[in-house]
C-alpha cells in the first residue's frame, strides 16, 4: 500500500478527495478561517478533546451548509461573484447575529478580544464589530473556499454538488445548528439578543438575498483579459487589505474618532482593494495570481493564530499544511501568466470570467 509521499500514494489521495468535493469544501470552510486564526483553538485537541470534537461538529454544521448552499445559488441562478459576496454578507449576519449574537453582545469574547467592545454600540448593535466581521465572513468563510474548490477541482466548476433530498437536508442541518448555538450562547454566556434584534437581522439577511438574486452576473468581472500584475503584488495587496480592515477600526478608536469613521474606513479599504484586483487580476491565465492573493489574505490570520496559541502551537502544523497546499496549487498552474509582459497561450482550466 503506497504512502502519500510516493507518486502512487499522492495519486490515491488526489483520487479520494477528487471524488468527494463536498469534503474538500468543508476542509476549506470552516477549516481555514476557524482553525488557522485560533478562533477554534487547535490546543483543545490536546487540552480538551471532547470539546474539540463538539466544536468541529458545530462549525461543520454552521459553515458547511452556508458555503454549500451559496455555491449552489451561484450556479443555479447563473450568477457571479457579486452574488457570492452578498450571500456571504447574509451568512455573516446569520452566524454572528443570530447564532452567536456577537453583533449584539458587547461583552462576547470575540468583540472584547478585538478591542471593539463598547465602540460603536447603538440600539443594541455592535456596529463597528458587526461591519468588520461580516466582511471577513463574506470573504474568508464563503468566497475564498469556493474559489479554492474551483482551483483544486476545476472539473467541479459550474457543477452542482447538492441534488434531491440533499438540499432540504442541508437546510435542516443548518437550522438545527443555528438554534443549538443560540441556546448555547443563552445558557453559557447568559445573553439573549431579543426578538426585535433577531427580526431585524432576518430582515437584513432577506435584503442581501434579494440583492444577490437581482445583481448582474458580470458586475465583478475582471476588467482585463490577462493579468496586469505579478502574483507577488497580488499577495501584498491581499495582506494590506486585511491589515487595513483590522487597523482602520483600531486607529479610529484610539484617536477617539466617531464609529462611523471606522465603518467608512472598512468601505474605503474594501472598495480600493476590490477595484485594484478587478483591474489587475485578469479573466484568464490568472490562477497563480488568485493563489497568491489568497495566500496574502491569510498571512495576518495565521500570525494571529500563532500568537494566540503560542504556549502550545499545534496551529503551526495546520499552517504548514496550508502553505504546502498553496505550494501544490502553485505548481499545478505552472503555465499561468506571470504578469502583463508574459502572454503565453494556455488552455482549458482558467477560472470563470467573473473571478
Amino acid at each position: 500500500m503506497g504512502s502519500t509521499s510516493t507518486p502512487e500514494g499522492r495519486g490515491r489521495l488526489a483520487a479520494y478527495f477528487g471524488a468527494r468535493p463536498i469534503l474538500v469544501l468543508l476542509l476549506f470552510s470552516p477549516g481555514l478561517v476557524e482553525y488557522l486564526s485560533g478562533s477554534s483553538p487547535l490546543t483543545n485537541l490536546v487540552l480538551n478533546p471532547p470539546f474539540f470534537v463538539f466544536q468541529v461538529l458545530l462549525n461543520a454544521g454552521l459553515y458547511g451548509p452556508g458555503v454549500l448552499l451559496i455555491r449552489e445559488a451561484k450556479i443555479r441562478w447563473k450568477k457571479g461573484w457579486a452574488t457570492v459576496l452578498l450571500l456571504g454578507l447574509a451568512y455573516g449576519i446569520l452566524e454572528e447575529g443570530i447564532a452567536l449574537s456577537t453583533m449584539f453582545n458587547p461583552t462576547s469574547s470575540p468583540v472584547v478580544s478585538s478591542g471593539l467592545s463598547g465602540y460603536g454600540q447603538y440600539a443594541g448593535v455592535n456596529w463597528v464589530w458587526a461591519s468588520q466581521i461580516d466582511i471577513i465572513h463574506a470573504l474568508f468563510s464563503i468566497s475564498v473556499p469556493i474559489l479554492l474548490l474551483d482551483l483544486t477541482l476545476p472539473e467541479t466548476q459550474g457543477r452542482t454538488l447538492l441534488s434531491g433530498r440533499k438540499i432540504p437536508l442541508t437546510f435542516a442541518i443548518w437550522g438545527v445548528d443555528v438554534v443549538l448555538l443560540n441556546i448555547i450562547v443563552w445558557k453559557w454566556a447568559g445573553f439573549w439578543a431579543g426578538v426585535p434584534s433577531i427580526i431585524g437581522a432576518l430582515l437584513v439577511i432577506s435584503l442581501f438575498i434579494a440583492a444577490a438574486r437581482l445583481v448582474p452576473r458580470n458586475l465583478l468581472a475582471p476588467r482585463s483579459d490577462l493579468p496586469h500584475s505579478r502574483p507577488a503584488v497580488l499577495a501584498v495587496v491581499g495582506f494590506l487589505f486585511y491589515l487595513g480592515l483590522v487597523f482602520s477600526a483600531a486607529i479610529s478608536k484610539a484617536q477617539l474618532l466617531p464609529p462611523s469613521v471606522a465603518i467608512a474606513g472598512y468601505l474605503v479599504v474594501g472598495a480600493a482593494a476590490l477595484l485594484w484586483v478587478l483591474w489587475n487580476i485578469g479573466r484568464r491565465q490568472n490562477e497563480r495570481q488568485v493563489v497568491a492573493l489568497i495566500g496574502g489574505l491569510f498571512i495576518f490570520i495565521q500570525l494571529v493564530g500563532i500568537v494566540s496559541q503560542i504556549t502550545l502551537p499545534l496551529v503551526l502544523g495546520a499552517d504548514a499544511a496550508f502553505l504546502l497546499f498553496l505550494r501544490w496549487l502553485w505548481k499545478e498552474y505552472s503555465g499561468g501568466n506571470q504578469g502583463a509582459e508574459s502572454e503565453m497561450p494556455r488552455d482549458a482550466s482558467s477560472l470563470p470570467a467573473e473571478v
